[in-house]
């Protein structure tokens, strides 16, 4: 229902002023009973409560003495607000706003008590009742809700814009249901009235208007009515406080206040309101008329008299009707009486008036004419306006005429004063034209004389520049010479010749800084040859780099703190109290410290602690920290109110661990080189022939080899960075602070994290901790171990040989060798006179016995008649020329052979030996003697002896408690199989190659012992050698048929050879214990191979000196020994770089408070 316009706004005014009244302070006490006020609410512990009391007071009328009173309770409530609750701090601020009408800002704290994690049962139940409440009293004031808004559009469409400003918010604060329309049409008019403020400069004052005063009911009156607003009323209006019932009008002895009579239910509540507005505004202007009629002022008596009679007649009741209508009538009759008499005042006043004003007008004329002939112009023309002015203020003094006669004379001394301001401005501007025309001419001539002196100086400063070499700085000053005079002929061509001179220099320093650049780079190349002595290096500016960088650690101490926490730390007092107070305890501790001790005496009361709490404790010299610690858990009542100790900017605060834990702050921890996880690298091939053909029969034919190593992916990892990151975290929440996390029911630390940083609250003192914590992880994880092991292969081979063979052939000229040499003097064979190549005979009756064993054919190579060439002359080649061998006549060549020598060579056995026997001998004698009897002699004798160490020192360095592997190998490709490949009557083979590997293989895992001296560890090795292949032969057969090329066809058999490799392979699994730096023998093994073989003729092998002839021996000895040896280096980084550069982590700064 929209609100009629006639209902006046300061009714509703006065009505809500009345209802503002509050319980908590009342209107009429002076400011001292409100200090009182507040002081009792403080000690009753409304801390709230007190505060609002004070910020509610005016403070321009408070005095010095009431000022101070008011710091000093502000302070004390601020400071125990800081410790108190914030649940019953927001139930206590949700309280005073429903008193107060502000239902959403009531609900707001209310909801924020209810929905807060620790909030009690009790409290829980409390702040359900507050929002019940503001509930039920937001459903109560829905129906007033859009009759207020929309009079406060109407106040603000009739300028009214402080009345409209409250009434808007009395709505937005109660937080009513409005549609969609009434909520735009708010949030508009608020926009605008901001706007209104900014233009106007300030807001407007007005006191909040709640809606829920406005509610219907019952007035009845307060003791404390409030005044008018004008200054010169004597008078007060009478102020009401609406309530649900109708009641009786009350104090009927004050004559000047008018009692309300009692009214029915009304019908609606909006009607009863804006009635009772007009029934106060009736009353107000009665009262304001009576006043102004006492005090003399008729004419505004009555105004309001008729006010009252006519559009407020019927909000009155009889008797206050008729008392208007008397005054009215008398005020008319006194105001008639007047008459007479005013003619006659406003005559004279008007004369005195016209004297005034012509006085002033000649005073400002005559002033301008001085001005003027001065040359004052500015003053002139002011004066002038301003006796215009005086004559315009009071035009309604003059006559027409005189009026116009003085506004003539003033316009024509304007006219004067622009005539000659005109002149003097013109002859101004010649003076100051022609004084610039010369000072330019003269500016001129000088630049000129000074542009000239800076060139000659400048070419002369060029030439010096040359001289010293400084081509750069020359061509500057060539530019400078250039901007001075553009077309200047010395300095185009200087500028030219300079520019080729820099470019040539600068050519020159770019080919001397690039031969320099080829040295450098050489020298560090060379410098990368150089084997390091150490098993970590650091670089020489490595302490430049840490001073440069510091320590990135996420939290450290003040110095001031430091300082503290190290007194505390370091310094030593005897503790001998026999219950002594804590006052006098603590004390002693800040006079024999020498430190700033602050006690939160109030904190410590809220758990039970008082300055007389009794302390008993008999200690001997003990740190400081941990004396003051044994006095703290003394004192505490119990695990759950504790009292503790801090250093908080220096200072010892000394608090219960409640208040400590409200002292937090944000750091961020990067942690990610703690959930970096290092995976077991457990991936190691095996050497040994099975794998081999394992990938061999992985492949089709023509396949290549693959890899002999895994998927990385299968290298054992724990758990992922996520995971580790979470163990920190219950890590850190574990040890640190166990209580004070919010995960574990605590309300002073948690935890976030963000791209494996931890983004941790807490108080300085947990920080610490949590510091020291991670500084232990990280000591612990940057252990290494460094391991070289050694496999050391010792042999030793010896061998001898001495052999005689000795071969007779009696009856050697017999008719078979003759027979042979005459057929090869048929043939022109060597031996013929024609022949050139040969002195004698090839074939030698040990041929000829030869071929009577086979086929009875000599096939000797040697050169032979072939043809005569076109010159006539005779060609011979080389081949082995067929002759037979006859029968003998009588007797045929008899041969006595020995075979001992190559008997003895096909028996030895061993590598070494087989070597040598390859070889040719150390000493070989060989002779033929033909006769008769050919004798065949052929003496060998060889000694060898061989030495071989051989030594393969994989090392390897790798994380403590982590498994690492290295391998050193060879590979090589070999035929592993063939693949016959049948085509049409034809055959071929596809062969597949396979990789072969050899060398070292060394799987390693360890730990560390506790006491970081001995490394536990588990080995798995194996050396592979690669000793040769043996060849295998393949064959394939097909059938009769036409053949392709390259391949076999015609039924024939086709035959390769597939390789087989043999390879030695020594293994080692083991489990050690090992000393830093020590050595242990894992295994070895030693191989001793003798051979010695002695053949010859039985008999004659045994008779003195004949022997040497009939008997052949070779020896043959090795020796081989394998050792295979481990050496493990514990590693710990703060110690190496300790002893790399001593005194560098105490200058970093990694003292007290970065330890756990």
């Amino acid at each position: 229902m929209r609100t009629p316009r006639f209902v006046s706004r300061r009714s509703i005014a006065a009505l809500v002023a009345v209802a503002l009244s509050t319980p908590m302070v009342a209107l009429g006490s002076t400011q001292a009973e409100t200090l009182d006020h507040a002081a009792a609410l403080l000690r009753d512990g409304h801390l709230v409560r007190a505060k609002h009391v004070l910020l509610s007071l005016d403070q321009s009328t408070l005095t010095r003495a009431d000022s101070e009173r008011v710091m000093s309770i502000l302070t004390t409530v601020d400071r125990r607000l800081r410790h108190a609750d914030p649940i019953e701090v927001s139930l206590d601020k949700a309280e005073i706003a429903l008193e107060e009408g502000d239902l959403r800002t009531a609900e707001r704290h209310a909801q924020a008590a209810a929905n807060h994690r620790g909030v009690s049962r009790a409290q829980r139940k409390r702040a359900e009742g507050l929002l019940g409440e503001t509930l039920t009293l937001r459903e109560e004031l829905q129906p007033l809700a859009v009759a207020v808004l929309e009079q406060a559009v109407m106040d603000f469409d009739s300028g009214r814009y402080a009345e409209a400003k409250a009434g808007f918010d009395s709505v937005y604060r109660t937080g009513c249901t409005l549609d969609a329309d009434e909520l735009r049409i708010l949030d508009h008019y608020r926009v605008r009235i901001v706007d209104l403020e900014r233009q106007r400069g300030e807001p407007y004052a007005i006191d909040y208007t709640p809606l829920g005063m406005l509610q219907p009911g019952r007035v009845r009156r307060v003791d404390d009515p409030r005044p008018s607003g004008r200054a010169d009323e004597a008078e007060d209006v009478a102020a009401f406080e609406y309530e649900e019932e109708a009641g009786e009008a009350q104090d009927e002895e004050r004559p000047e206040t008018v009692q309300p009579e009692p009214e029915p239910e009304p019908a609606a509540a909006e009607g009863d309101l804006f009635q009772q507005a007009l029934g106060f505004d009736a009353q107000r202007y009665l009262a304001e008329a009576d006043a102004a009629f006492t005090a003399g002022r008729f004419n505004e008596a009555e105004q309001k008299y008729a006010l009252v009679t006519g559009p407020y007649r019927a909000h009155v009741d009889a008797d206050r009707l008729a008392h208007a209508e008397s005054r009215l009538a008398e005020t008319r009759v006194l105001l008639g009486q007047r008459d007479g008499r005013l003619l006659e005042q406003v005559g004279r006043s008007q004369e005195i008036v016209r004297q005034q004003a012509d006085a002033e007008y000649e005073n400002f004329m005559n002033q301008a004419r001085r001005a003027l002939s001065e040359g004052d112009f500015e003053r002139a023309r002011s004066l002038a306006g301003r006796a215009r002015i005086a004559v315009s203020e009071r035009r309604d003094v003059f006559t027409e005429r005189e009026h116009r006669d003085r506004i003539q004379r003033q316009e024509a001394l304007m006219t004067s004063i622009r005539t000659a301001e005109e002149s003097t401005r013109v002859r101004e501007i010649e003076r100051r034209t022609q004084d610039v025309q010369r000072q330019t001419r003269d500016a001129e001539s000088r630049a000129a004389a000074e542009r000239d002196r800076k060139i000659v100086e400048s070419l002369d400063r060029i030439r010096a520049l040359q001289l010293e070499q400084k081509y750069e700085e020359a061509l500057q000053v060539i530019d400078q010479v250039l901007f001075l005079d553009p077309n200047n002929p010395a300095g185009l061509l200087l500028r030219d010749v300079m520019r080729d001179v820099v470019q040539y220099r600068e050519f020159d320093r770019i080919q001397r800084d690039r031969a320099f650049s080829y040295t450098v780079e050489s020298n560090r190349m060379q410098e990368g040859l150089i084997i390091p002595q150490d098993i970590m290096s650091y670089p020489r500016d490595w302490p430049e780099i840490s001073n440069r960088r510091g320590e990135p650690i996420a939290f450290t101490d003040s110095d001031e703190d430091r300082r503290v926490l190290a007194d505390l730390e370091n310094r030593r007092i005897p503790a001998t109290f026999s219950a002594n107070a804590l006052e006098d305890v603590l004390n002693f501790i800040a006079t024999v410290t020498n430190l700033n001790v602050d006690v939160n005496w109030e904190s410590l009361q809220n758990i039970g602690v008082d300055r007389d709490t009794e302390v008993s404790l008999n200690l001997r010299s003990m740190p400081v920290r941990v004396v003051l610690q044994r006095i703290l858990e003394k004192v505490s009542p119990d695990d759950f109110s504790r009292a503790g100790w801090a250093v908080e900017d220096g200072v010892l605060v000394i608090a219960s661990e409640e208040a400590l834990r409200k002292n937090t702050f944000i750091r961020i921890y990067d942690v990610r080189d703690l959930t970096f996880q290092i995976p077991n690298f457990t991936n190691v091939p095996d050497l040994d022939l099975d794998s081999v053909l394992q990938q061999g029969g992985q492949r089709g034919g023509g396949g290549g080899g693959g890899g002999i190593f895994q998927d990385p992916g299968d290298d054992d990892v724990d758990i992922d960075e996520s995971e580790m990151l979470e163990r920190i975290q219950e890590i850190i929440r574990t040890n640190v602070d166990f209580e004070g996390w919010r995960e574990n029911g605590g309300n002073t630390g948690y935890i976030q994290e963000l791209n494996g940083n931890l983004i941790i609250t807490n108080t300085a003192r947990n920080h610490r901790e949590i510091v020291g914590l991670l500084s232990q992880l990280r000591e612990v994880r940057a252990i290494q171990i460094s391991v070289e092991s050694r496999f050391l292969t010792v042999s030793q081979d010896f061998f001898e040989q001495i052999g005689i063979d000795l071969d007779i052939y009696f009856n050697a000229q017999n008719n078979q060798y003759r027979g042979v040499r005459q057929q090869e003097l048929f043939f022109g064979g060597a031996g013929s006179p024609s022949n050139p190549l040969s002195s004698g005979p090839v074939t030698t009756p040990r041929d000829v016995v030869g071929a009577l064993t086979t086929n009875r054919i000599t096939n000797t190579p040697q050169y032979f008649f072939e043809e005569v060439d076109g010159d006539g002359n005779v060609v011979y080649q080389f081949n082995p020329l067929p002759t037979a061998v006859p029968a003998p006549d009588r007797t045929s060549i008899i041969p006595v052979q020995s075979g001992s020598l190559g008997m003895a060579k096909d028996l030895i056995s061993g590598g070494f030996a087989t070597s040598v026997l390859a070889s040719n001998p150390a000493l070989g004698i060989a002779g033929t003697f033909l006769d008769d009897i050919q004798v065949d002699l052929l003496i060998e004798a060889t000694q060898a002896d061989r030495r071989n160490v051989s030594l393969t020192a994989p090392r390897l360095t790798f994380v403590n408690g982590r498994a690492a592997n290295i391998f050193v190998a060879t590979q090589q490709s070999f035929v592993s199989d063939l693949t016959p490949v049948v085509g049409s009557s034809s055959v071929a083979f596809d062969p597949t190659v396979s990789p072969l590997t050899t060398g070292v293989t060394l799987l390693l895992r360890g730990v560390v012992s506790a006491d970081r001296r001995y490394v536990t560890m588990t080995i798995q090795s194996r050396v592979a050698n690669f000793t040769g292949f043996r060849n295998v032969p393949v064959s394939a057969a097909v059938g009769a048929g036409g053949g392709a090329g390259g391949a076999v066809g015609g039924g024939a058999v086709a035959t390769s050879n597939i390789e087989a490799p043999e390879i030695a392979i020594s293994a080692i699994s083991t489990g050690v214990t090992v000393p830093d730096q020590g050595t242990i023998l894992l295994g070895g093994q030693r191989m001793v191979s003798e051979s010695e073989v002695e053949t010859g003729v039985p008999v004659l092998s045994k008779l003195p000196i004949l022997n040497r002839f009939f008997t052949n021996r070779i020896e043959t000895k090795e020796e081989q020994t394998l050792l295979m040896l481990l050496k493990p280096t514990i590693i710990i980084q703060n110690e190496e770089e300790e002893k790399h550069f001593p005194g560098l982590l105490d200058s970093l700064g990694r003292g007290f408070g970065n330890t756990f």
